[in-house]
């Protein structure tokens, strides 16, 4: 019969079941670095391509769960779809401010909604953390968070060195605006990790998450 779709409910098992080590690992992980770390800390998270999205729910999950609320700077997916993954995993939205970059990058407008910030087009790293300093005091609780979602992904509008200067630029930002007490995540695709341009980040990481996910 044709238009059927056939489901092979074995592999799809295995990909939940891949799905939910990868989350579980990745909470673990944040949870003993929030631990171990006070709450001005800068972490890089390194993570495979194929598991970059569980490891950032994961992440931002851990955080709420431990009384943060924070900034999700999103450059790979459009606001109204990362908020509505976020609430299919029980991520409460309005804990969160999302910067997207990703709508921007794609030259369209978010509706408006006051759990976003969309960039303006053309954006570059000065106006990424001109708005993240601008959204940070919205957030309510004292124990706040920047989750950048994707470095490598920034790396394909702007020149790789400058996208990976993005740490320098935030933390010299919010120091100029005497912002502190703020948990800095950064996430890299594990191919740049060989490459000099992390050591940009790695001169002002706390610690550097892998898992042992990446080779």
């Amino acid at each position: 019969m044709s238009g059927v779709i056939t489901i092979d409910y074995e592999e799809k098992a295995k990909e939940n079941l891949d799905r939910a080590l990868v989350r579980r690992r990745f909470n673990t992980a944040i949870n003993k670095a929030l631990e171990e770390h006070d709450t001005a800390a800068i972490f890089l998270l390194e993570t495979p391509a194929e598991n970059y999205l569980d490891a950032n729910i994961a992440s931002v999950s851990s955080l709420l769960k431990n009384g943060f609320e924070g900034i999700y700077l999103s450059f790979q997916r459009p606001f109204k779809n990362i908020s509505t993954l976020f609430e299919r995993n029980d991520i409460d939205i309005q804990k969160l401010i999302v910067i997207d970059g990703a709508t921007a990058i794609a030259g369209k407008i978010n509706e408006k909604n006051p759990r976003c910030v969309q960039l303006s087009r053309g954006f570059g790293v000065d106006d990424i953390s001109e708005n993240i300093c601008l959204s940070l005091p919205r957030l309510k609780s004292k124990n706040r968070f920047v989750f950048v979602d994707s470095l490598t992904t920034l790396s394909l509008y702007e020149p790789l060195s400058k996208a990976m200067n993005l740490p320098k630029y935030l933390v010299n930002k919010m120091e100029k605006n005497e912002i502190r007490n703020v948990v800095l995540f950064f996430n890299v695709a594990e191919d740049l990790v060989d490459k000099n341009y992390i050591e940009n980040i790695c001169i002002y990481a706390d610690e550097h998450i892998h898992l042992g996910l990446c080779t």
